[in-house]
Order: structure tokens, then sequence, then C-alpha cells
């Protein structure tokens, strides 16, 4: 069990109903039977006192008692007969009970419960909805002392296997605890071979994991896959059709990690001899709104849709030509990315218009591509962080 502080559970010894036997005798069948309520309490950051949560605990679960049918009797009893352990813990100012019945003839567990619930006079509350879980086996007992059995197994132990270190689990919509030294072991929770129960596992910068897990055995070792991280930030270098001879860089950040992502894109790139002007100069600088739709963050393949603005300067080797300035719109940002978790490899095309602003534009009003290969189509590789 993790010894993290803020969630370590931390049992003690029982205090004022510390071994604590109250024999009892059912009303229709007269037979001697005995309660052992044990009290076990967590005194970091508790805002009860040790004293109140017990003697609450005695009062009601021995009024429950009564209600369901038992004499309670003080004195111990050396017949066999029923045999309760009441457990409890404190997190705050929240109270978690755990009820547990045996019969000590038959040597059966006859049922479980767990409740939760705030300290002070609302524990009462608590305490009896944890009894009325366990009235049918109650009953049961009361109608056949002598030839119970239990009509299921139960688990025992329910221990998890991870290597996100501090990762927080969720069992049954409640915190167990954190990952510690690759594992973390649950507190008794009664549960039947083959239920099947919600599993949660989160951790801070890291995409959560929500599991359906059968418990198949009496001792259940589950083993959890790696939390994918949250990413923030990316880098890439690609190479787009139309600029052979040139290479372009970009930065993205992830406003919505690994869904939606503000991207800024430089592409430098030359073309040849154009009538004898010798050798000319592309600056390509764009920005891009783009996200993620269709597949989740985890899957292999990914497919990003987005749109933005951008210009392309152009410039001569001869000097006695002046630069050129085209602005143009991205209709249509078409990615699609083979999701390696923090790389990437992705393939772009891109639908850009030139709508021919301003007086030294080299395009005109027109769709950038080529006639052979179409709108730009870019190629390149993603880091992610």
């Amino acid at each position: 069990m993790s010894t993290d502080r803020e969630y370590r559970l931390v049992w003690r010894l029982p205090m004022v109903l510390c071994c604590l036997l109250l024999p009892l005798v059912p009303v229709s069948a007269q037979q001697a039977a005995a309660i052992q309520v044990t009290a076990l309490y967590q005194d970091e950051g508790a805002t009860a006192s040790p004293s109140e949560i017990p003697e609450i605990l005695r009062s009601r679960v021995t009024a429950a008692l009564r209600e369901a049918g038992f004499v309670v009797e003080e004195g111990q009893s050396s017949a066999g007969g029923l045999l309760l352990l009441v457990g409890y813990e404190t997190l705050g100012n929240e109270v978690r009970l755990r009820l547990r019945l045996y019969d000590t003839q038959e040597a059966v567990v006859l049922g479980g419960s767990v409740a939760r619930g705030r300290a002070g006079l609302s524990l009462y509350n608590t305490v009896d909805a944890a009894i009325d879980r366990l009235r049918p086996g109650l009953e049961r007992y009361l109608n056949e002392p002598y030839t119970y059995r239990s009509p299921i197994n139960e688990v025992e132990s329910i221990t998890f296997r991870s290597r996100d270190e501090g990762a927080e689990v969720f069992f049954a919509d409640a915190r167990v605890g954190r990952i510690y030294d690759g594992s973390l072991r649950l507190p008794y929770t009664p549960f039947a071979v083959g239920s099947q129960v919600r599993v949660d596992v989160a951790k801070e910068g890291h995409h959560g994991i929500t599991y359906e897990v059968t418990l198949n055995d009496s001792d259940n070792l589950i083993q959890l896959r790696r939390l994918p991280r949250r990413h923030r930030y990316g880098a890439q270098v690609l190479w787009t059709t139309g600029q052979a001879q040139g290479i372009g860089v970009g930065f993205r950040y992830y406003a919505v990690p690994d869904y939606t992502f503000l991207q800024l894109e430089r592409s430098f790139y030359l073309q040849g001899d154009i009538n004898t002007a010798g050798e000319v100069y592309h600056n390509d600088l764009s920005m891009t709104l783009s996200q993620y739709v269709f597949f989740p963050h985890d899957s292999l393949l990914r497919l990003a849709l987005g749109g933005g603005f951008g210009v392309v300067f152009t410039d001569f080797a001869d000097d006695s030509l002046p630069e050129y300035a085209d602005f143009y719109v991205t209709v249509l940002s078409f990615g699609l990315e083979l999701n390696l978790n923090s790389w990437a490899l992705f393939f772009r095309p891109q639908f850009r218009y030139t709508p021919g602003l301003g007086d030294d534009n080299l395009l005109g009003r027109r769709w950038i591509g080529t006639e052979a290969l179409g709108p730009p189509l870019g190629v390149g590789v993603l880091r992610k962080w």
C-alpha cells in the first residue's frame, strides 16, 4: 500500500472498542453468539475525536442488531455464533466503514458491506446503511443457523501493479490510494468472485485510463497499462512539394493537450533561374489552428483539420527586382498522422488561396499548387512533449 502521506491509511490498534465481545442470542433460535467490534482509526487529518466514532459505532451497531432479532448481552461467550468485525478509517472529515459478518460455527462468511459518510451525528445513517446490506445474511442465519453455506466465493485481496509511480487509483468510484513502489494493495472490500468493477487511474500530466475489471479469483493481481502523457508542445521538420530545394520547420502549442493546437511554420526554399533573373528565394511564413477529429489521443492513426493564413516573401538574386509578398488563406489543412506516443509521422495537404492583396504580389488571385501534384503536400516528423 502507498506510504504517500496524503493518501496513506494508517491503521492503529483498537482503542475504545478493542476486543469487545458482545454475545448475541437470536430470539428465534436461543443460540448464544458473539460479536467482536474492532474500531480502527486514522488520526492524520481526522476531524472527529477517536472517542466519538467508536461510541457511535457501538451504540448504533448494537441497536441495529437488536432490531434484526438478536439480544445483545455483555460479557464473553465461548459458544459458537456470529462474529461481526467493524472497522473504520478517517480521511479528513470522511469516515469509511467496513463490516464483515462470520458464522463461526459453520466457518463461513455471511456477508460484508462498505459505506462512507461524514463524521458526527450523520455517522448514524452511515452505520444504518452498512447494517441494511448485512440484513440478508442475518436473516439467513436466523432461519437456518446450522445449514447455511456462503452462496458465493469472496474476493480476499486485490493488488494493482503499475509503472506510473504516484498514480491515483479509483476503485468502484472511490479513491483507494496511489501507486507506490510499483503497486497498490486495496484494503479488504467484499466482492463476489466474478464481479465486474470499474477502475479509474489518473496522474497529473497524463491522460487517465478507465478499466472494467473482472475479479476472477479470490486473490487478484491487476497489471495496469502505462498512462499516456499529455502533450503541450510540439516541434516538426517537413518537406513540401513545390519546395523541392528547401525545408520547413514548425512549432505547435496545444491549447487542449493532444487535441487542439496552434501551429507556427516557416519554410525556406530556392527556385531555379526564371527568365535569366537568377535564383529566386522564397520564405513562407504561416499560422494554422487545427483540431484532431474522429480518433482519440492514443489512436495509432489521427486526423487533424484546420485553417489559417500566411505569406510568401519572394526575393530575386537580381537586386534590381523588388521583393514580393503574396498573402494567402489556408482554407483547409488536412493532416494524417501516424501516432507513436511522443513522436509522429505526418502527411499533410493544404488548400491555399491567394486573394492578390497589395501591389507587390506575383500570384494574383489563384489557388496555390502545381499542375502535376495539385495543392502543396507536406511530409514530416513531429516531436511532442
